[in-house]
């Protein structure tokens, strides 16, 4: 995902660097493809905007009849697009699909079973915990471009400028408090030691997933209670009234960006956020400041983190052109140009020998995204099934009550309730 947290806003504000990054109408969804034009759609900042354009050129350079159009956005404007097309029936050929709405997409029948062209995608050596989270209900609707892990990402010059060690991957979310509040008293007064990590699905994920086997239980209803929820907004709102958590009305200033140059990490408003494991690239390439990953703090009796597709490819139900579009998600994953372009921007590849074929190549901020899946990778606990349909619906509530919280505009008794009212709704439904 673009965001390191989804955010909801009552704009589509979708500044990507300096401009906006518009939705590029001129590509024509599979119901108007003529087999040879291949309409492409991703969201991401200015950095995969480059990379990805530039491997649609190395594509269709040897492949004189294929026409590549794109359209990208940040993270809200283009599921917005996305629902519009979809709803019209004119899905882009190839789209860039979040594990938490794949499992909706598929069952409404706008993604195309890729299970046929397995021996075009060449999956033999896929991480099996990436390649499982594209596959729903039986289809493989979804091909990972590559995993991130949750985690927390750290200035580690402003830590060590502070006199503080950084932090412990065994710390507990009791002892963080302490932790963070010895690096507070050290910091410069305009830096927070932490971002607000209460909308954070990944967070709060990890969280729950220490005190239960998952959020979902096997049937796909919510496993957690509104109590739950009450607890981890609470632990978020103590931090805040201790002021060791950014304001809310800087993480509101942020959600109406919502790219990766906004982030207070970015600005230097906080010295820890947390995120998925591949934004450490992202946030290193605009900062001067050196960056690194540590585990999410950990509590319960089970490991709560595990490996997620960062992001898929899926194949509109309605192209006219599978095969094509089939040949270049391979080139895509499998290239050996393609993938050092890539790098690990969205994600640690799926594929063994592509990480093997990549990882000398990569700067050291990049190699450390696989040094961090190699190292907590093993530790983590995979997800027992794809996410339910109405996944998307349950995180966007969660961040509605997040920013409501951190705002003022809610306590943490109300928000927790109103946003479990809202998530059991969209269970129902």
């Amino acid at each position: 995902m673009i965001n390191r947290r989804r955010f909801i806003s009552q704009t589509a504000t979708a500044a990507l660097g300096v401009a906006a990054l518009p939705l590029l109408d001129a590509c024509a969804g599979g119901g108007g493809n003529n087999g040879s034009d291949i309409a492409l759609a991703w969201w991401g900042g200015n950095d995969r905007v480059k990379r990805t354009t530039k491997v649609v050129k190395l594509y269709t350079a040897p492949h004189p009849n294929v026409k590549i159009s794109s359209q990208f956005a940040a993270w809200t404007s283009y599921w917005e697009k996305l629902n519009t097309e979809a709803a019209g029936g004119s899905l882009p050929d190839i789209v860039q699909m979040s594990v938490s709405y794949i499992s909706d997409y598929t069952q409404r029948g706008q993604l195309l079973d890729l299970s046929p062209h397995k021996a075009a995608l060449k999956l033999g050596d896929f991480d099996k915990q990436q390649l499982a989270q594209g596959m729903i209900k039986g289809k493989l609707t979804g091909i990972s471009l590559g995993a991130n892990i949750p985690a927390m990402c750290y200035n580690s010059s402003a830590i060590s400028a502070a006199g503080l060690p950084a932090p412990a991957n065994d710390v507990t979310w009791d002892a963080y408090p302490t932790y963070l509040s010895q690096l507070a008293k050290k910091l410069p007064h305009d830096m927070y030691a932490l971002d607000d990590g209460s909308g954070f699905d990944g967070g709060f994920t990890v969280w729950a997933r220490q005190r239960m086997d998952d959020i979902f239980d096997d049937d796909g209803k919510i496993a957690f209670t509104e109590n739950d929820l009450k607890d981890w907004f609470g632990y978020w709102d103590d931090l805040r009234k201790a002021k060791l958590l950014v304001p809310g009305k800087i993480e509101a200033a942020y959600a109406q960006i919502g790219t990766p140059d906004a982030e207070p990490l970015v600005k230097h408003q906080a010295a820890i956020t947390p995120t998925w494991s591949n934004f450490v690239s992202q946030y290193q390439i605009l900062m001067k400041d050196k960056v690194a990953l540590e585990r999410f703090p950990q509590g319960g009796d089970k490991a709560g983190d595990y490996v997620q597709a960062s992001q898929m490819f899926s194949v509109s139900s309605k192209t006219k052109s599978p095969k094509t579009d089939v040949d270049f998600i391979s080139y895509f994953i499998h290239n050996a140009k393609a993938v050092q372009v890539l790098g690990v921007e969205r994600g640690v590849p799926a594929p063994a020998a592509t990480r093997d074929a990549i990882k000398p190549t990569l700067k050291p901020y990049d190699a450390s995204q696989i040094d961090f899946y190699n190292k907590v990778g093993p530790l983590t606990r995979a997800r027992p099934k794809p996410l339910p349909s109405y996944s998307g619906a349950l995180f966007d509530a969660l961040t509605r009550a997040s920013q409501a919280i951190a705002l003022g505009n809610e306590s943490v008794s109300g928000g927790s309730s109103k946003a479990f009212d809202e998530m059991q709704k969209a269970a129902s439904s």
